[in-house]
């Protein structure tokens, strides 16, 4: 059962960005037919039964990870299973002002070398670009993974970011509906697969799809946001500092209305904006940033850092 979790999980993973709704075009299907598909090894991911999550994940510590079925980018997984240049040490450094980020395959960084992801960048630009009182260096300690929903990245804080004291946690999220526990369920891709075969649709992404459009329909949007509010407000059982959440540009207008109330109820130290990332700063027919996506990401948060105070610092 394991192996087959892990094989649904592989799918699942390679699935994300390539099913966001506002990316997917026509000439998708032509273009990914010329792809060769480079399913994740069992040996890239550690699995760990948690209280609420029975098949929760993580990279495997003092890893590679080389870009999935693009077979682009190169990540490095440092001692704790994060995507880093280098490790952290627990006990924060006097005059350190540290960043945790949350979210899915677009905190992460898939198919993009680590000095190239936002969060790098992030953390260099911060350094470099800003003259602080106070604060001799900023640490941006990525916890994103591939796949994880709202459950998943607190699940994944509480294991592995509460140790490193944050004071401040930016939450970057691309699609509010996604329940990783439902999209690596076995049975339902297994099921999923068949009715595909018999529709003779040979697209691979075809049994995730059926799973993730089926779930929405028998919860309901409504439903499903709900849970993911309550998912989501878990994280002040470990964190109750700032907190800048991140929506991706294409939120449907009632989904930023709603997560805006989720966030305004947290208090004055929580902060949400809109990321845009052009069609041409993505990955082709993906939807994840490329080089250039990860770079304007990486500015603009740092410009909502200053501009909203958020940082108190000055730039030269």
């Amino acid at each position: 059962m394991k192996k087959i979790i892990v094989f649904f999980v592989t799918i699942e993973l390679i699935a994300i960005g390539v099913l966001t709704r506002k990316i997917i075009t026509k000439s998708k299907q032509s273009v990914l037919g010329k792809q060769s598909i480079h399913s994740i090894k069992k040996s890239s991911l550690i699995f760990s039964s948690t209280k609420y999550l029975k098949n929760f994940y993580e990279p495997k510590p003092n890893s590679i990870d080389t870009g999935l079925m693009f077979k682009r980018g190169r990540i490095t997984i440092n001692s704790d299973s994060l995507n880093e240049r280098f490790n952290y040490s627990i006990q924060k450094p006097k005059s350190t002002f540290r960043i945790i980020t949350l979210g899915d395959s677009f905190t992460y960084g898939l198919y993009i070398d680590t000095k190239d992801n936002w969060t790098e960048i992030l953390e260099d630009e911060l350094n470099n670009k800003l003259t602080c009182k106070n604060i001799r260096k900023f640490e941006v300690i990525n916890l994103g993974v591939h796949g994880y929903d709202f459950q998943y990245s607190v699940e994944r804080y509480k294991k592995r970011g509460v140790k490193y004291n944050p004071d401040l946690i930016i939450w970057y999220m691309v699609d509010p509906l996604r329940l990783t526990y439902i999209n690596i369920n076995p049975t339902a891709l297994n099921k999923a697969k068949k009715e595909c075969e018999k529709e003779h649709n040979s697209y691979i992404y075809c049994p995730w799809g059926k799973v993730h459009n089926n779930y929405i329909k028998r919860f309901g949007e409504t439903q499903i946001l709900d849970f993911q509010k309550k998912s989501m407000m878990k994280l002040n059982e470990y964190y109750s500092g700032p907190l800048l959440f991140m929506m991706d540009y294409g939120f449907p207008p009632y989904q930023k209305k709603f997560f805006t109330r989720v966030i305004k109820k947290r208090g004055k130290k929580s902060w949400i904006t809109d990321i845009y990332i052009p069609n041409s700063y993505r990955i082709l027919n993906d939807g994840h940033p490329n080089e250039k996506g990860h770079k304007k990401i990486a500015n603009d948060v740092f410009d909502f850092l200053i501009k909203n105070n958020i940082i108190p610092c000055k730039t030269p």
